[in-house]
């Protein structure tokens, strides 16, 4: 399924050429590092993935059940394979990769709506804000806005090939596509591309911003792009092999390679490292797409070959 990237990853951080306004350069040990204080683990069935916060409680999607996990532990099932999910305005919404559905799930899991982004849809990333949802149709190279409260099509946007992940910044959505190694950021306003790059590294996936800074974890690259969210000028950068997913919350700006699973955390207003460790010191899990979120309890981590859900605390430490 050419939703999953399945690489492997090692944790390794190293400095690059920056400029005075860009995150300190930092080097770390080019192993998987200390593992994460508190850091636990559980087996979960069914290849999760997905995974979203809703009040408080997390919901992760299931591929291979092709089933949601509620908070309560009640599998549901969605009669696709769901890869990712979000929580909105209209509650929690699911991409369903082979039937080119997105669904809407009430309180309890149960599935409200279902629409569908045409027959050859897959069906990737989503984010929201506001009344705002927008969904990465991978085989259409295209951004699609719905309504989260009723999932009437409001529009969409054609962006570069393979589209695969987005994340709603201060006045952009930034969407990745990972065929053709760009960036796009469309005004979530007028909802017209504002801003794209192309070839901005190998594989990107997770996309996040957090001050001054936008964030590019680059899966084929081994790397952390930092880019300027106005020109889409890199202006620094990381080393975090396999990096994947990205997560911009008030603790931190966490980013998750795809082994170990490795985990790098940066300060969101300054872009610093703040620390950098693994979620698992006795079988560090191989390749597999993760995801993550932060919730009460901590950083969730989803990790669908080993299949486990991994829980570290924040603040993230190691020790």
């Amino acid at each position: 399924m050419r939703a999953l990237a399945l690489v492997a990853a090692v944790l390794v951080v190293a400095g690059c050429s920056q400029s005075s306004a860009d995150p300190p350069t930092t080097t770390l040990p080019t192993t998987n590092g200390p593992t994460a204080s508190g850091a636990t683990s559980t087996q979960v069935r069914g290849g999760p993935l997905g995974v979203a916060v809703r009040d408080g409680r997390t919901w992760v999607t299931l591929l291979d059940e092709k089933a949601v996990l509620t908070p309560s532990g009640m599998r549901v099932p969605l009669g696709g394979v769901p890869l990712r999910i979000t929580d909105s305005a209209g509650g929690l919404w699911v991409s369903l990769f082979d039937t080119g559905e997105v669904v809407n799930l009430d309180d309890d899991g149960q599935v409200r709506l279902r629409v569908s982004l045409g027959e050859d849809a897959e069906p990737e990333g989503l984010a929201s804000v506001g009344s705002q949802l927008w969904v990465v149709d991978q085989a259409g190279s295209r951004v699609v806005l719905l309504d989260a409260r009723n999932g009437k099509k409001l529009g969409q946007v054609t962006v570069p090939a393979g589209p695969r992940l987005a994340a709603v910044g201060s006045t952009d959505l930034w969407v990745t596509s990972y065929d053709d190694g760009a960036v796009t950021g469309i005004d979530l306003r007028t909802r017209r591309i504002d801003v794209t790059r192309d070839g901005v590294c190998q594989g990107p996936q997770g996309i996040g911003e957090s001050g001054p800074y936008l964030y590019v974890a680059c899966t084929l690259d081994d790397s952390v792009v930092v880019l300027d969210p106005t020109t889409l000028e890199q202006t620094g950068g990381y080393r975090l092999q396999y990096a994947d997913a990205v997560v911009v919350d008030r603790s931190g700006v966490y980013i998750v390679g795809q082994k170990g699973p490795g985990v790098l955390v940066l300060d969101p207003a300054t872009g610093d490292v703040v620390a950098s460790g693994t979620l698992d010191d006795t079988r560090p899990v191989n390749r597999s797409n993760v995801a993550a979120a932060v919730a009460p309890d901590g950083l969730v981590v989803t990790h669908p070959e080993a299949g486990e859900v991994f829980t570290a605390p924040v603040p993230f430490t190691t020790g």
